[in-house]
């Protein structure tokens, strides 16, 4: 299993959302010059986290991107499945009809019990969760004057 990039880039979005729009809206453009990806895919990533209600909108001039909730209270899994869609390592572990062994198959039974387990890990992560322990590997630069 790979995340994808889209995956990946919208997560280290959402936590940079949630540390610049306590003071002030984020424009696409800044996320896209502070992660250095283009405006065109921040725009591509945005839209569902805006769709999925992760993330609101202000138009004009002190417009930008907001976090619809607090940051303690969405999941990554919320920003994984938002950008993806339902996260199955399998067709069967969401389907089992789609495969005429899953009855009796030992290998389907490890899938969805590894897929369980994968999404309880990323639904008991928060976004401030990761933008905690991003905090605490960022190095603090004092100076002194």
């Amino acid at each position: 299993m790979k995340l994808s990039t889209r995956v990946r880039f919208g997560l280290r979005i959402m936590m940079q959302i949630a540390s610049e729009c306590s003071r002030k809206p984020v424009f696409a453009g800044r996320i896209a010059a502070t992660q250095g990806i283009s405006e065109a895919y921040v725009d591509q990533i945005l839209m569902p986290l805006r769709a999925g209600g992760l993330l609101v909108s202000r138009r004009g001039r002190s417009g930008g991107y907001l976090l619809a909730r607090p940051a303690e209270q969405i999941t990554v899994l919320e920003i994984v499945e938002t950008l993806e869609g339902r996260l199955n390592l399998v067709d069967c572990t969401e389907n089992p009809a789609s495969c005429e062994r899953s009855p009796f198959c030992a290998t389907h039974r490890l899938w969805c019990r590894l897929s369980d387990t994968i999404r309880e890990t990323l639904e008991a992560v928060t976004l401030a969760d990761v933008q905690e322990e991003q905090e605490a590997l960022t190095p603090i630069v004092e100076y002194v004057i």
